[in-house]
């Protein structure tokens, strides 16, 4: 049995949850104090929702934290990391990920 939706619905867009937004920049703001990270935006699309995190504003994103829709209505949301070139990390818990940015090298200073 399929289910029939309307094309109003299929091409919504998706977002992060207001806690998921809340927890991602909580840890944002712990790069943004040391000056590692200075900007960052969110994109929402059918397909899911991005967090970007950029050194500099005209650069390309250093990281993109992902949220992906479920491709069912059983399933849960998958968080996926990104940097420049390849996926980093994949869960279906936000905070896997967040755990996963917050064991990552930081910038030393002295």
């Amino acid at each position: 049995m399929s289910v029939f939706l309307p094309p109003r619905t299929r091409n919504k867009p998706y977002f992060f949850e207001k806690q998921e937004l809340s927890a991602i920049l909580s840890a944002y703001s712990n790069r943004v104090t040391t000056g590692e990270w200075r900007d960052y935006a969110i994109d929402h699309n059918a397909g899911g929702a991005h967090f970007s995190i950029f050194k500099h504003t005209a650069e390309s994103p250093l990281l993109v934290i992902e949220k992906r829709k479920p491709k069912s209505v059983k399933d849960t949301p998958q968080f996926f990391l990104h940097d420049r070139k390849k996926t980093l990390a994949k869960s279906g818990k936000l905070q896997d990920i967040l755990s996963y940015i917050e064991r990552m090298p930081r910038l030393v200073q002295s």
